[in-house]
């Protein structure tokens, strides 16, 4: 992978790290290991502690075969991880609880950012192959197609992302619905199609309808993609993915079959563990990923052979039965997106500023196309100077140039805005500037519903008021 998360923890907090083969100490281990150049992971263990320790010959074997363990010596907790086969690295924990407390914290971060990246970095690749098929297809017919996948994937895209934020906010994740597995499978295999295309791999379903089970859908497409998406990846061309889904009694079975090269038996115990793995340039996240959705829904995952070659992973879960219409929303259309003029925003003056181009144009673009007057920018201090009046304010908290809430704050002593919405990602700040409040958050990352849903709340609630004061 592109970024040695280990190694970056390691600097980060100034931690003793070493690699071998050949033996590579980082600069906090070199410190430690002074004029000290052991040829080899067991003779640094013998140069740092004066002894090697009695288990580490033990240790370092299980890691270089996949497994990692952890010991302790001299008052360090040593980490043993694997990584690359045959080779182990060492990390040195200090013996003081508060800095080992926050390393724990930080590794947990780093891994909740690489989990996110990973996933939205599928949908991403889903995105660009759509664009693809819609520009060489050409066509209003295949361009509308081509919008409805994209549409649907960047959906999909934003319920992971906004899960992974709850878990890193320590918020309660989204509520357990009825998903309908079914429809689920086949919309995976339809925005992989271009992928598989590209590889002349064939992707085949079979899929027993109607099959929903209880959990939240980001664990869901977690599941069916990651593994999808492997299958695609370890075929060769010609090859063919079989995706399929299977009523059992009580449960639902997901089944993935691919006809790659299988998966050798020494590999399998550690095929789920985080930054392992097989492919050139794979992350080794998605099958963690995998198991940790798969665990959230009460379900179980089994690893094993397709005929004479090939792998196959069949995922377990509760299956239930729905009494009435099932409460996980449908498919979004672009055709009907609710991108329609309503009476609360047309003719509204609103004002944008937000230093990230695509959320700006994104915000602007979605609120001019419900009629109203919108300025956009990027920069706060020719807001401040162009001394204009707006009836809503949609602003970034996070302005290089100058805080959002100041920038409100500023804008509310000059009589410039009625009612404002905040955009951030992050809790609100605690020294939040003195009537720089807004009126509603607008948690980062939104879709365009979340948009005009609180625009419109806004505004409705100044008007209520108006009438209000004008009724007294």
């Amino acid at each position: 992978m592109g970024l040695d998360l280990v190694a970056w923890v390691a600097a980060e907090a100034g931690l003793p790290l070493l690699d071998e083969a050949p033996l590579r100490p980082n600069e906090a281990a070199s410190a430690l290991l002074g004029e000290a150049r052991p040829d080899s992971l067991e003779a640094a263990c013998g140069a740092l502690f004066g002894q090697r320790p009695a288990e580490i010959d033990r240790v370092l074997s299980d890691a270089r075969r996949g497994t990692p363990r952890m010991l302790h010596e001299g008052g360090y907790a040593l980490l043993v991880l694997p990584a690359s086969p045959g080779r182990a690295r060492l990390l040195l924990l200090p013996p003081n609880a508060s800095r080992a407390g926050a390393l724990a914290a930080r590794l947990e971060l780093v891994e909740l950012a690489a989990a996110t990246a990973h996933e939205l970095g599928n949908a991403l690749g889903a995105i660009a192959g759509w664009a693809q098929i819609a520009r060489r297809r050409g066509g209003a017919e295949a361009m509308v197609e081509a919008l409805g996948v994209i549409e649907q994937t960047a959906t999909s895209a934003h319920q992971s992302a906004r899960a992974m934020l709850s878990v890193a906010r320590g918020e309660d994740g989204d509520a357990l619905v009825p998903i309908h597995m079914s429809a689920l499978v086949h919309e995976v295999a339809r925005l992989l199609a271009p992928k598989a295309a590209a590889q002349s791999v064939r992707i085949e379903t079979q899929v027993d309808e109607g099959m929903h089970v209880r959990g939240t859908r980001a664990a869901a497409l977690t599941i069916v993609w990651n593994l999808a998406q492997n299958a695609v990846e370890a075929s060769p061309p010609g090859g063919l993915v079989r995706l399929m889904l299977q009523r059992a009694g009580p449960e639902v079975r997901f089944i993935v079959e691919d006809e790659g090269e299988g998966i050798p038996p020494d590999a399998v115990e550690r095929l789920f563990q985080p930054y392992v793995t097989t492919k050139r340039d794979g992350t080794g996240l998605g099958l963690p990923l995998v198991r940790r959705a798969v665990t959230q829904l009460g379900g179980q995952i089994r690893v094993g052979t397709a005929g004479p070659r090939g792998a196959r992973f069949e995922v377990t879960l509760r299956r239930v039965r729905l009494s009435a219409r099932p409460s996980e929303p449908p498919p979004s259309d672009p055709r009907g997106s609710g991108l329609r003029v309503r009476s609360t925003l047309r003719g509204a003056r609103v004002l944008v500023v937000d230093d990230d181009p695509a959320t700006r144009d994104m915000v602007r673009t979605a609120l001019a196309l419900q009629g109203a007057r919108v300025v956009a920018t990027d920069d706060p201090e020719q807001v401040l100077e162009a001394d204009l009046g707006y009836d809503l304010a949609v602003v970034d908290l996070a302005l290089a140039g100058l805080r959002g809430d100041r920038l409100v704050a500023a804008l509310r002593r000059r009589g410039l805005v009625r009612r404002v919405l905040l955009m951030s990602g992050a809790d609100p700040p605690s020294d939040a500037a003195s009537g720089g409040e807004p009126d509603r958050w607008l948690r980062k990352p939104f879709g365009v519903d979340d948009l005009i849903a609180a625009a419109q709340a806004v505004l409705a609630e100044r008007r209520r008021a108006s009438s209000g004061s004008r009724a007294r």
